[in-house]
C-alpha cells in the first residue's frame, strides 16, 4: 500500500468520540481514584477498562464500563487505544455538570488532547498523560481462594465502619466446620467482632473448606473501597489464608459497571 493510500485510510477513521451522561461515566472514574490518581483506560470494541494497582502493590482494582449504555460510541475503530488519564483532573471536570447531564468525550488525534464538553455549551480540554509514563498494568492473579461469601454492601459497610472504631486492620474468614463469615477487629484497649450465619439477613451463601480460612487486611484500603459500595450492591467475597481478598460488586443501579478489587493481606510478624 502506498504512502498516500495509508493516509487516506487513516483520514478516513472518525476520531475517538463517546457520548454519554455523566451519571454513567462518573462511577467508572471514582472506581479508579480508590486506587490511585492517574492511570490508562484501554479502549476496547464493547467496554472500557481500568485495570490498576497503589504503588505499595497491596490494593487492585480492576474496572470495564459496558460501553453499550453510551448513546455513541466508536471504540470498534479504535480497539488499541490507551488513554493515560489525570483521574482527579477528570472528576473535577465531571462534578461541573449534574448527574443527568450529556457529556461528549472527543480525542484529537493530532494533539493528543481530550474535549470534554458538557450539555453542548461547557468545554474544557485535558491533555492526556503519555501511556508509557504510567505504571504497567497488572494482571488479575489467579488464586486457588476456597473461602467464598455473598453478602450485601450493608453489611459489608457496617463491618468496615465498625472495625474502623478499634483498630486499623480486620481479620476476615470464614470459621469451621460452622461455616460462619466473620469480621474480627483487635485494637489495644478493644476488639470488635461480627458473625453472619448462611440465611442470616444480608448474607446468601457462605462457603469454605475443611479448615478456618482467615487473612489480616488494612482498613484503610476498605474503607477506600466502601466509600462505592452502596447498601443495595451484592458483594462477592473469595478468601483463603493469608491469602488476597478477591472482592466482585455487582452494582444494584448499574448493571453496565463491574468492578472488582483485589487486597493484599497484612502478615504480622
Amino acid at each position: 500500500m502506498s504512502a498516500s493510500a495509508e493516509s487516506t485510510e487513516s483520514s478516513s477513521v472518525s476520531p475517538f468520540q463517546i457520548i454519554t451522561t455523566i451519571g454513567v461515566l462518573k462511577p467508572f472514574i471514582e472506581e479508579a481514584l480508590t486506587i490511585v490518581d492517574e492511570a490508562k483506560i484501554f479502549v476496547d470494541e464493547n467496554s472500557l477498562e481500568i485495570r490498576e494497582a497503589d504503588p505499595a502493590n497491596v490494593g487492585m482494582v480492576d474496572v470495564s464500563l459496558d460501553t453499550n449504555i453510551f448513546e455513541q460510541y466508536n471504540g470498534e475503530s479504535h480497539q488499541d487505544l490507551v488513554l493515560g488519564i489525570d483521574f482527579k483532573q477528570f472528576d473535577q471536570i465531571l462534578n461541573q455538570g449534574n448527574y443527568d447531564d450529556k457529556v461528549r468525550l472527543l480525542l484529537d488525534p493530532e494533539t493528543k488532547k481530550l474535549t470534554v464538553t458538557i450539555n453542548d455549551s461547557l468545554d474544557f480540554t485535558m491533555g492526556l498523560l503519555d501511556p508509557d509514563s504510567i505504571r504497567t498494568s497488572p494482571d488479575l492473579p489467579d488464586l486457588d481462594l476456597k473461602g467464598r461469601a455473598e453478602i450485601h454492601g450493608s453489611e459489608f459497610n457496617r463491618a468496615v465502619r465498625a472495625a474502623d472504631m478499634v483498630s486499623d486492620h480486620v481479620e476476615i474468614g470464614i470459621s469451621s466446620p460452622e461455616e460462619e463469615f466473620f469480621f474480627y477487629s483487635e485494637g489495644d484497649t478493644d476488639d470488635m467482632c461480627l458473625e453472619l450465619s448462611d440465611g442470616d439477613e444480608g448474607i446468601e451463601a457462605i462457603s469454605g473448606g475443611d479448615d478456618e480460612l482467615s487473612s489480616l487486611y488494612s482498613l484503610e484500603y476498605l474503607k477506600d473501597f466502601k466509600a462505592n459500595v452502596k447498601g443495595e450492591d451484592n458483594l462477592s467475597l473469595r478468601l483463603g489464608n493469608d491469602f488476597p481478598a478477591k472482592i466482585n460488586v455487582e452494582k444494584a443501579d448499574n448493571e453496565s459497571l463491574d468492578v472488582t478489587y483485589m487486597l493484599a493481606p497484612r502478615i504480622e510478624a
